[in-house]
């Protein structure tokens, strides 16, 4: 069995996780590791990515809920440290690939941003949405720069310029890790370097780009003012489709799964007083679906 500690201790120094986070997560491992049969079923777990043999990581994922029960520590934490712990291979696999330390780091920083959600949503230090590293560490999802991106199917037929997706065909689907302001240069900056890495799956087509977020809401032009840096974002797609929901996202904006009175919500930003608002007049949450071609580092 293998004891992480020195490489979770350099790893979370490294990528300058809060020091509260990062000595709960400590903490955590040595918890588990005291636990032998949590630590061997983890180890043999982290023991099979290394050897290329983890074929499902769902069912690790669900499996993890024992060792949490068996230790004490809390099933988010156990999933964050087992992620930490497949990061070290993951790197070997970057290298294995040529891709550089900064697309390695960026991409593995996703696990600092999910653990500062994870805290302002629950108040644990852990990761809420285990399974969504798995992406990461199979190489299919990469930060580039500020953004996340990923081959996709499209959804919808799009059309623009002489160039048409139809749904099925691949795109390069895209996602926004909370991670600071969203502006329209680090926004190109990335699409930039998305172009760059996933052209080659385009034969010299210009290269077709998808989001679905929250941040492509419609709405959003009538409650936010100009200036907004997500207005900024949404000026980059054609917005071909988008709907309403209940809860929908509202945790990304206000770290609460409680709706239920409006005016306890935080209104510490304008997009949180924004919505406040757009709630109390009975407009729901929603989200967007958006494309956009790009060729030779410029939009179509």
């Amino acid at each position: 069995m293998q004891d992480y500690t020195t490489y979770l201790a350099e790893f979370t120094k490294w990528c300058e996780y809060p020091e509260e986070g990062r000595q709960a997560l400590l903490d955590g491992y040595a918890k588990l590791r005291a636990t032998p049969e949590a630590a061997r079923f983890f180890d043999s777990q982290v023991d099979l990515f290394e050897r290329d043999l983890l074929f499902d990581y769902p069912a690790t994922h669900a499996a993890l809920e024992r060792v949490s029960e068996a230790c004490g520590v809390h099933v988010h934490t156990v999933r964050l440290l087992f992620a930490l712990c497949l990061s070290r291979h993951t790197h070997e696999l970057y290298k294995a690939r040529g891709l550089s330390e900064d697309v390695f780091r960026m991409s593995m920083l996703d696990m600092k941003w999910k653990l500062i959600e994870c805290k302002k949503h629950f108040d644990i230090w852990g990761a809420i949405a285990g399974l969504w590293f798995e992406r990461f560490f199979r190489l299919t999802r990469f930060a580039l720069g500020r953004l996340q991106f990923e081959p996709h199917f499209a959804r919808h037929t799009y059309e623009k310029n002489g160039q048409t997706i139809h749904p099925g065909d691949v795109v390069i689907n895209m996602h926004i890790p909370s991670c600071g302001p969203l502006t329209k240069e680090a926004c190109m900056d990335s699409f930039r370097q998305a172009e760059q890495m996933f052209a080659p799956l385009f034969d010299g087509k210009p290269v077709p780009f998808m989001c679905s977020s929250w941040l492509l809401y419609p709405e959003h032009r009538n409650i936010l003012p100009p200036t907004s840096r997500i207005l900024g974002f949404m000026d980059f797609f054609d917005i071909v489709d988008s709907r309403t929901s209940e809860g929908g996202d509202l945790w990304r904006i206000f770290y609460t799964d409680d709706y239920s009175d409006l005016d306890r919500l935080p209104q510490e930003t304008s997009v949180q007083r924004a919505y406040v608002a757009m709630l109390k007049r009975g407009t729901p949450a929603g989200s967007g679906t958006g494309y956009f071609f790009m060729k030779d580092g410029e939009i179509l």
